[in-house]
Order: structure tokens, then C-alpha cells, then sequence
């Protein structure tokens, strides 16, 4: 049985490091810490899965295949959000609508709230 904790440590690891090096937001605060944010979030699965087998939970092998199923999470997502070629992804359907949704919420908030 693979590892969900290899895998998922990977995943999100892999995930912020790809926002960190190519942001959907060039203005975010957190491009500041990229250098210190990068070598920490490498380190992370190598770690647990490391920890992992010197608990006697899993076998090396299935910390591996967590991994490996970490990355091919994280690349299809990343695949479908961004998008590939000419097509946008899901960002180009989604994010709009999720926009308009938040700012109608603030707006109803603001509006309840007198602020």
C-alpha cells in the first residue's frame, strides 16, 4: 500500500514550490521568502518518508510510489489549472466566477456590517 503521507507531503510541497517559482501573482508577499521557502519545502518530503520507514510504517518502495504518485497529482493539477498551449485551463473558466462570488460576498458583508 503506498504512502498517502509520501504522497501527499509531495504533492503540496511540489505544489507551492511551482507557485513560488512561477506565481500566479507576481505581487504576492511571499516571493520575498522564495530562497528560504524552497530548500524548506524540498526537504519536506524526503523527511517523512524517511520518518515514515524508520517507524517500521512503510517499506522504502512504498514511500517511493507515494512520491511518485505526489508528483503525478501535483503535475495534473498544476496541468489542468494553469493549462496547456493555447488553452488556459481551468483558471480562464473558474477563477472569474470565483471572483465574482467573493466580491459579491464582501460586498453582502460590508453591506450587513456597515463597513
Amino acid at each position: 500500500m503506498p504512502s498517502t503521507h509520501s504522497s501527499t507531503i509531495t504533492f503540496m510541497s511540489l505544489y507551492l514550490v511551482g507557485l513560488l517559482v512561477a506565481p500566479l501573482s507576481p505581487t504576492s508577499d511571499l516571493l520575498a521568502y522564495r530562497s528560504l521557502l524552497v530548500p524548506l519545502l524540498l526537504a519536506s518530503p524526503p523527511l517523512i518518508m524517511w520518518s515514515r520507514v524508520k517507524l517500521g510504517l512503510h517499506t522504502p518502495e512504498q514511500c517511493m510510489v507515494g512520491a511518485a504518485l505526489g508528483f503525478v497529482n501535483t503535475l495534473l493539477l498544476s496541468l489542468l489549472w494553469r493549462g496547456i498551449g493555447s488553452w488556459v485551463g481551468l483558471r480562464g473558466d473558474v477563477a472569474p466566477r470565483v471572483d465574482e462570488v467573493i466580491q459579491h460576498l464582501e460586498d453582502t458583508l460590508r453591506g450587513k456590517l456597515d463597513l
